[in-house]
């Protein structure tokens, strides 16, 4: 990266510093998950006030020293408010942002995940703002939807989806670490997937995300798929998600 240098880029994350400093996890289309400061974005009158928030997407500028990285502009094209607006499109981008974290933004800089990123959040800010070209978003566990298919692409990208039985009588049995399915067995405590759960995630994975989360699901699925989910979330950050149980009464159907 030169001294200073330019990226297209979305806010995963702010935290402050000092009396009205923020620092700020950013996911740059080409030089993937960078920490930078903030300086003056939690002042009344600094330059970047309001610019620098979560889920916020556009154009970052940043200057580099030594090891540091300070933000020296960001030309805001998305805020997607209406995710801030609601409490479970929060959590629930809250919840991708802190995989994104913790995974490290998948480890290197890839325009896949960062559009994916981009995408999903975009689509959580219509989902969350009723907007009327997007009907999905007002038919049955919208959010549930999303969130199931982006950790699902979010895997694949990753390495690390696990396959997807071709036929399991029964369900198909996962638990964080085991790094794929196996047959569910007595005594054993692993997640159950169900078989119309296994055969929604084989009917989608290849469709355009737009078009997956169009497809509609009955409630008892939503709620299997949901809960498998939130384990592959913990799988693929290798580590205990604080969404996830802080926000236990929304990630549910």
């Amino acid at each position: 990266m030169n001294r200073t240098s330019q990226h297209p880029a979305v806010v995963i994350h702010t935290a402050p510093f000092g009396e009205s400093h923020l620092w700020a996890d950013v996911l740059t289309r080409d030089a993937g998950l960078v920490r930078a400061a903030a300086y003056g974005a939690a002042a009344m009158r600094g330059s970047l006030r309001g610019r620098v928030v979560p889920f916020a997407v556009g154009t970052l500028r940043l200057y580099r020293r030594g090891d540091n990285l300070k933000i020296t502009e960001f030309d805001v094209e998305g805020y997607r408010s209406s995710i801030r607006e609601s409490i479970d499109a929060f959590y629930h981008a809250s919840l991708w942002a802190e995989v994104v974290r913790k995974s490290h933004g998948g480890g290197s800089a890839d325009a896949d995940t960062f559009d994916l990123v981009v995408q999903g959040m975009g689509l959580l800010d219509h989902c969350a703002g009723n907007q009327p070209e997007y009907p999905w978003s007002a038919d049955g566990f919208p959010y549930v939807r999303l969130t199931v298919q982006w950790l699902w692409r979010y895997a694949y990208l990753l390495g690390v989806q696990p396959d997807v039985p071709s036929a399991a009588t029964g369900g198909a049995a996962f638990r964080p670490g085991d790094h794929g399915f196996v047959e569910p067995a007595e005594g054993v405590s692993r997640f159950v997937l169900g078989e119309r759960s296994i055969a929604y995630l084989r009917h989608t994975s290849t469709m355009a995300l737009t078009d997956a989360i169009a497809v509609p699901l009955r409630r008892e699925t939503a709620q299997n798929l949901l809960g498998f989910s939130l384990l592959l979330a913990e799988d693929i950050a290798q580590d205990r998600l604080n969404t996830v149980h802080t926000g236990a009464a929304v990630f549910t159907v």
